[in-house]
C-alpha cells in the first residue's frame, strides 16, 4: 500500500464531520418518530467508512462510492421537489466519485 493521498485524508475527515452533523440533527428530532435511530445509524456508518478510508481499506472505497451515489440520487430527487441547495450536494458527490476513480487513489486502496 502506498502513502495515503491528501485528498483521501481530507474526504475522510469531512465524512467524520458529516457523520457528527447527522448525529446532532438526529438527536434534535422527536424520539417517538424513530428518526433519531435512523440518523444515528447513518452517522455511525459515515464514521466507520471514514476510519476505513484512513486505513486504506478496500471495502471503505466501495462503501464511499455507494454513499456518494446515494447522495447523488437523493440530491436529484430533492432538487426536483424544490430544494435549491441540493444541487451543490450532487456536484460535491460527483467530484468525490471522480477523485476516487483516479489511478493513484485506486492504487492506495489496492483496487
Amino acid at each position: 500500500m502506498s502513502d495515503r493521498p491528501f485528498g483521501v485524508t481530507a474526504l475522510a475527515v469531512l465524512n467524520v464531520l458529516v457523520g457528527i452533523f447527522i448525529l446532532f440533527i438526529g438527536l434534535s428530532l422527536p424520539f417517538a418518530s424513530g428518526l433519531p435511530t435512523v440518523f444515528a445509524a447513518v452517522a455511525f456508518a459515515e464514521i466507520v467508512i471514514s476510519i476505513g478510508l484512513l486505513l486504506g481499506s478496500t471495502w471503505a472505497w466501495y462503501f464511499a462510492i455507494i454513499s456518494w451515489s446515494i447522495n447523488i440520487v437523493s440530491g436529484i430527487a430533492l432538487s426536483l421537489i424544490g430544494s435549491s441547495t441540493a444541487i451543490f450536494s450532487v456536484l460535491i458527490s460527483i467530484v468525490c466519485i471522480v477523485y476516487f476513480l483516479q489511478k493513484h487513489v485506486k492504487e492506495f486502496f489496492e483496487i
